[in-house]
């Protein structure tokens, strides 16, 4: 999925899939503050910043976390990256 500069996504929970899997997000262009909490929609949250090129992945426990991306920081895409400002995020899951 493409994100421009100035999107975001609220807190949710990836519940969709009929197998207990992990979940691997892939990250390209600028860096995104990503919020991680715990199984209750209002539990702390923890600030990771994911960087182009990372990859995050959660499974086991941590399967069912709420999670978001807050913000995307502009102007922080690597200087050989060609591509639109905003964050490119490839989310792989295994559905059966």
């Amino acid at each position: 999925s493409y994100y421009p500069l100035g999107s975001s996504i609220g807190r949710h929970q990836d519940y969709e899939e009929k197998v207990n899997r992990p979940v691997i997000s892939i990250s390209f262009g600028e860096d995104a503050v990503f919020e991680f909490g715990g199984l209750e929609r209002f539990a702390p949250y923890e600030d990771i910043i994911l960087r182009s090129g990372d990859v995050f992945i959660f499974g086991g426990e941590h399967r069912y976390c709420y999670h978001s991306v807050r913000k995307i920081i502009p102007d922080t895409r690597p200087a050989d990256l060609i591509m639109e400002p905003g964050r490119i995020s490839i989310t792989i899951r295994q559905y059966e």
